[in-house]
């Protein structure tokens, strides 16, 4: 068990939040900044890894678990971009390539 830095109230180990106040301590919100880094990372590089991160924690932590689907769906999206980018650049060097 440990404390709350703010109220003093029993907070469990695992708890990122106290039940008490709802604020966050110092320590952990350094630990949630790097988890959500990386989250939104792996997420964005590897989306289908942002959908496992997802559904992992979606029950656990709701913060974490969003922001892993938000970058998945940006990674989709942006890769989704260069696809269609490279279809037209193939396009246009077939046709630059037939009448040149």
């Amino acid at each position: 068990m440990k404390k709350c830095e703010y109220c003093d109230a029993k907070m469990d180990d695992n708890d990122y939040y106290c039940p008490s106040c709802g604020k966050t301590s110092s320590s952990e919100k350094q630990e949630i900044r790097r988890n959500t880094f990386f989250h939104r990372l792996f997420s964005f590089i590897l989306p289908f890894l942002g959908l496992i991160l997802y559904l992992l924690h979606r029950n656990s932590n709701t913060k974490l678990a969003k922001i892993a689907i938000r970058s998945a769906i940006v990674g989709v999206l942006f890769y989704i971009l260069i696809f269609v980018l490279f279809i037209v650049y193939l396009i246009l060097s077939i046709i630059v390539g037939i009448f040149s």
